[in-house]
This record gives structure tokens, C-alpha cells and sequence, in this order.
């Protein structure tokens, strides 16, 4: 057999190799490198900090945090501000695209120290609040961004219900929409003013008296134009 035949039939024997999968990417950061959000709209006051500055001192790290390409951190700003207050330098930086899930491994915890952890861990997040009014700004914003058929407003965890409840008193009362608004003021004489109110007198005499000032002056100025601007 030719050589140039044998290497095309070597070629074409036995299937090729699936490619192996990515590997996340891991380094080791500074903790004091990652960003603070200048936008997080989670509050946290001083007795929050304090609980979890205590939990990092006595469990050391066991939530992570989330940042962006960018190195801001979109999730656990207050963790990390008392982290580095409790002595922490270093973070481990996972790269992932989101298709596993990063789970936090502590061997080294006794049975007790992780029950006590994870009652720590709830409750220093309950101890956070909402900035109501960057929140719901944030809010209006995403609700404008489509998102797989919805938007992504409905993605941070609350629902229609929710959101319209958080933003019940932005919206209008039906008693508000009711109301006259007042338009420009018209400066007349004292002889105008009491024509005027003859006019209007006349009117809810034949319309009735319930017939208010503005809604007179209006079907007056109405009938004015309907008949072509031809006074009677």
C-alpha cells in the first residue's frame, strides 16, 4: 500500500475524542480588589455589620459572594466590607458561566459550629434592608428590559403581586384623576365678573343647580362656538 494511502486510512480509523469540558477558571485575589456596588440597593446598619463581622470571626468564610466581569460585586457587598473588617485578605475567585453551581465545602466544622453557622447565616440577612427608592428605581428599569418572553423585574424575586404593592403609591388615586386641575387664570373687571355670574346663574337654573362655576363657563363657551361665533 502507497505511504499516502496507509496515512489516509490511519486518519479515518476509530472516532474522534469528544473535547473535554472547560474547567472553571480559579485564582486567588485580593479581597480588598473586588468593587463595592456603587448601586446596591441592600442596606446594611451597624448592628448588621457587627453580626456578620462576629460569624466571619468565629466560622471564618462560608457564603460567596457574587461579582461581574468588571470585579463589582453584584451580590454579598456587606459580607465582604465585614470580611475584610474581620481580618480577611484573600478570596478564591471561581470563573464559571453559571451552568454549575459553586458550592462552599467546610470539613472543618463540627456538627454544632455548622448548626450555629447556619442560623447565623439566615439571620444576618434578615438583618439587612431595603434602600426602597434605589430599589425601585432599579425596578422600573429592568421592567423595561425583556427577558425570555417576561422581564427581568420578575427575575429578582418578586412577584407581579409584589411589585404592585411596592409601587401602589406612585400610581395616581381615581379620587386625583377626578379632580379638576386648574388651568390659567383669567383676570376680568368687576362688570365682567357679574355678567359672568348672571350667565352662569341662568344656566343652572335650567341644568340644575349641582352644575358647577367651570362646567357653566365651558357649555357657554361651547355654545358660543357651535354656533359660529354669532352672539345672540
Amino acid at each position: 500500500m502507497p505511504k499516502q494511502q496507509l496515512k489516509t486510512a490511519t486518519q479515518k480509523t476509530g472516532p474522534k475524542k469528544p473535547p473535554a469540558n472547560k474547567q472553571p477558571a480559579v485564582k486567588v485575589v485580593k479581597l480588598s480588589t473586588l468593587v463595592a456596588d456603587p448601586k446596591n440597593a441592600r442596606t446594611h446598619g451597624d448592628k448588621n455589620k457587627a453580626a456578620i463581622k462576629r460569624s466571619f470571626k468565629a466560622f471564618g468564610a462560608g457564603r460567596s459572594a457574587v461579582i461581574d466581569g468588571d470585579g463589582v460585586i453584584r451580590a454579598g457587598n456587606g459580607a465582604v466590607e465585614a470580611a475584610l473588617a474581620a481580618g480577611i485578605e484573600d478570596a478564591v475567585v471561581i470563573e464559571t458561566d453559571g451552568k454549575q453551581m459553586v458550592v462552599v465545602k467546610r470539613p472543618d466544622w463540627t456538627p454544632d459550629e455548622a448548626t450555629a453557622y447556619a442560623i447565623a447565616d439566615n439571620q444576618t440577612g434578615l438583618l439587612s434592608e431595603w434602600n426602597v427608592p434605589m430599589l425601585k428605581d432599579q425596578l422600573h428599569q429592568l421592567a423595561d428590559i425583556p427577558f425570555e418572553a417576561t422581564n427581568l423585574a420578575l427575575m429578582s424575586g418578586f412577584d407581579s403581586v409584589d411589585l404592585a404593592e411596592m409601587f401602589k403609591d406612585d400610581q395616581p388615586k381615581a379620587a386625583d384623576q377626578d379632580k379638576p386641575k386648574m388651568g390659567r387664570p383669567i383676570s376680568v373687571t368687576k362688570e365682567q365678573r357679574e355678567i359672568a355670574d348672571q350667565a352662569i346663574a341662568m344656566l343652572k337654573s335650567s341644568h340644575g343647580e349641582d352644575l358647577s362655576d367651570g362646567r357653566a363657563i365651558e357649555l357657554i363657551c361651547a355654545d358660543y362656538i357651535s354656533s359660529g361665533g354669532v352672539l345672540g
